[in-house]
């Protein structure tokens, strides 16, 4: 989908990569069927591809991306409350990493439920050990589920999009009349 926004709106497409989406379906024992698997990674690497910029939380994501489009810019940003070198980052360190993705003074879209939802429960952006504090299942428990809760919203906000794009083209962008 932000391969198409891309195009739609003109701006800036930044792929935020939390996990393969193969692996995910394989981890969560969703499905093992190859042609679904194959899907998922085709449209992993039309994202990576089509994206100016992909952040990734993982070395092994990172990696990932590497394999796909070898010249795409990758920034890595790990879970950092977890680690102790986390700092707050300087107005001079968020300008440089704009200008390396190249939306220094451009608008991006950029999805953050699940980050805010950890922030306002009392820990860092995408901390999903704070989202213990609604059911203790543990830190890494909550890792496992705030990737899967990621990857639904995603998939509700792609359904939604798509649903509204089919219902304004097929009422001719007049839902008054009806379908």
């Amino acid at each position: 989908m932000g391969a198409i926004f891309r195009w739609l709106t003109r701006t800036p497409h930044l792929y935020d990569m939390h996990s393969d989406l193969a692996q995910q379906l394989l981890n969560f024992r969703f499905t093992r069927n190859r042609y679904i698997l194959r899907l998922m990674d085709a449209v992993q690497r039309l994202n990576v591809r089509q994206s100016d910029a992909v952040i990734v939380i993982c070395p092994d994501l990172a990696r990932r991306v590497c394999e796909i489009a070898p010249d795409k810019p990758c920034v890595l940003i790990e879970n950092t409350s977890m680690l102790e070198s986390y700092h707050q980052p300087a107005p001079e360190e968020v300008a440089a990493l704009r200008q390396e993705l190249g939306v220094d003074g451009r608008r991006v879209f950029l999805y953050t439920g699940t980050g805010v939802l950890c922030a306002l429960l009392g820990g860092l952006f995408l901390d999903y050990s704070a989202m213990d504090a609604l059911l203790a299942l543990g830190p890494v428990e909550w890792r496992s589920m705030g990737v899967f809760i990621v990857e639904l919203g995603v998939g509700l906000a792609v359904t939604s999009i798509m649903a509204s794009l089919f219902w304004d083209l097929s009422s001719g962008g007049d839902l008054e009349k009806g379908l």
